[in-house]
């Protein structure tokens, strides 16, 4: 079947051969131009019906019939029903200007080429605990690898009451040198020449995420670290003079935390501010309830849970609460079973060459060829612990 515009073109082609010939349309040409006219509407209708169908029925007229494309209101308007009334063959002929109408109501699919997709700005990162204990300490630069410093190992006090021009008791004082290695904490991430160029926000986004990465690591170094290079020694490790308190059977997790506190303020006479536990330890603590089935630290709607820290964006949630008046961290970076106890503010520090640093190049192995830029992202550290008495390991937590 013909479409409408060649219908059209059939029924002018008619009447110009007639003008070429210097003659009047015969009845007969006369009569199928009108034909052909009259077929190029019922046609034009019927592709409009078809294209309507194809596009779900999304195109309606203000009355909710089908609307007629541009050929079919051509067909029907005055101008053309005026040269039909003239006849075809009245010499040469012309519609004038044929406002077409568009009447219809234009629906879109979403991710079709009319419509671009749209994106939420920023990237669903996947989350990770936020990196704290490292922040406990008080964090200074490095003043070389190894850093060293000297620390009483022995301090007798022989003070005494003494009599006139009697001898005086002598106190004694023994000065020890510790030596701390700087350690190295590293990643790297390929990517693409093309991805920085046509993506300029993505090279901020992975420098924070290889910064998290890095620091993520460093608190699993600086409590667990076995020590043997190029691994930190942890505080939570053998090597380190740290007092151990085991719990028992008799306390239950929260007690045991208390006296492991109390007796290591004896020892190393700091104040603990800081409890770091692992959340199904902490869990235990959290639900104890009392014979009456009452909750020792209230129930469910007691008190913060946690929320935001941090700038915005930055994803950190810590847990707002405490335990006997100390901070608590609740982190996976710990064992289960262990919890550690410390005056952190005091009891050691960190000290950082130049912090942790993003750098990228493309002089790795075949990537200047291939247009692929390394992201590197590092720390050197060392941790020292100016009072190991200042810190306690409570084993045994149910």
């Amino acid at each position: 079947m013909a479409s409408s515009a060649r219908l059209i073109e059939r029924s002018v082609a008619i009447q110009r051969q007639a003008e070429e010939e210097g003659r009047e349309l015969t009845p007969e040409e006369r009569a199928e131009a009108k034909g052909l006219l009259d077929q190029a509407a019922d046609q034009q209708e019927i592709e409009d019906r078809i294209a309507e169908l194809n596009r779900g029925g999304s195109v309606r007229n203000a009355e909710g019939s089908s609307e007629g494309g541009p050929g079919d209101q051509f067909v029907k308007s005055a101008g053309y029903k005026s040269i039909l009334a003239k006849g075809l063959g009245s010499g040469n002929w012309s519609t004038g200007q044929v406002e077409l109408e568009t009447k219809t109501v234009l629906t879109s699919t979403p991710g079709t080429a009319v419509v671009q997709s749209g994106y939420e700005s920023g990237i669903a990162s996947i989350l990770s605990e936020p990196p704290t204990v490292a922040d406990l300490f008080p964090n200074r630069p490095a003043p070389g690898n190894p850093v060293k410093f000297v620390a009483e190992s022995t301090a007798t006090n022989a003070a005494a009451a003494t009599a006139e021009a009697a001898a005086k008791p002598e106190s004694a004082l023994v000065f020890s040198e510790t030596t701390e290695p700087v350690r190295k904490v590293a990643t790297i991430l390929p990517i693409s020449d093309e991805m920085l160029e046509d993506a300029p926000q993505i090279a901020a986004y992975l420098n924070e995420r290889l910064s998290l990465f890095v620091r993520t690591t460093e608190e699993a170094q600086i409590l667990l670290g076995s020590g043997t290079a190029p691994n930190l020694q942890g505080i939570v490790a053998t090597g380190r003079s740290i007092g151990t308190y085991a719990r028992g059977t008799v306390d239950d997790n929260a007690l045991a935390i208390f006296k492991a506190a109390n007796g290591t303020r004896g020892s190393s006479f700091l104040n603990p501010d800081v409890v770091v536990i692992n959340p199904s330890n902490w869990q235990a603590i959290r639900t104890a309830k009392d014979s009456q089935g009452q909750y020792y630290g209230g129930g469910p709607f007691y008190g913060p849970y946690g929320g935001p820290q941090g700038p915005a964006g930055s994803n950190r949630f810590e847990v707002n609460e405490s335990l006997w008046g100390m901070k608590v961290i609740v982190t996976s970076s710990i064992t289960v079973g262990t919890a550690l106890v410390g005056a952190f503010s005091q009891g050691g520090a960190v000290w950082r060459k130049g912090g942790v640093t993003v750098e990228a190049t493309n002089s790795h192995s075949t990537y200047f060829a291939s247009d692929i830029t390394t992201l590197r992202a590092e720390s050197r550290f060392a941790l020292g612990l100016f009072r190991p008495s200042a810190f306690v390991a409570v084993t045994g937590l149910s």
